[in-house]
């Protein structure tokens, strides 16, 4: 943040928080003896803050995900059903429309070489799910 445009309580606790940032182990446990408190203690006390912290940011991500295979698994997936010689040929003309997306398959799904029926209908259905579909369904 631009310190010129920073309130005076937040250039002081990041002025404050840089110091303590700049000392050294030895420094920090002198001062907290200081203080008349064991520099261990205060550690162990610290170690527990920063534990606690990461398990509640790793139960939120977990929480994120659930939701997130709750939403995918509330829409259903979309089953084209259809010839492999069919399914190849609209590959190869959504490919045709969409060169951009052919650079970002493998060289065997550019060429349509190689692929399984089930694969050829695997990428069908990705387009599809992205809302691209071939012009000449019928």
């Amino acid at each position: 943040m631009n310190k010129d445009k920073m309130d005076p309580l937040g250039f002081l606790v990041e002025n404050l928080v840089q110091d303590f940032l700049d000392m050294t182990d030895a420094e920090i446990a002198m001062e907290i003896r200081e203080r008349g408190e064991d520099p261990v203690a205060v550690a162990a006390k610290a170690r527990a803050v920063f534990e606690r912290a990461l398990t509640a940011k790793r139960k939120a991500s977990l929480i994120q995900a659930r939701n997130a295979v709750d939403t995918d698994a509330a829409h259903p997936r979309t089953v084209i059903a259809i010839d492999g010689a069919t399914a190849r040929a609209r590959l190869q003309r959504l490919l045709r429309r969409f060169p951009e997306a052919a650079t970002k398959l493998t060289l065997a799904a550019r060429n349509g070489v190689g692929l399984s029926d089930s694969d050829v209908l695997g990428l069908l259905t990705n387009f599809h799910d992205l809302g691209i579909d071939d012009e000449n369904d019928t």
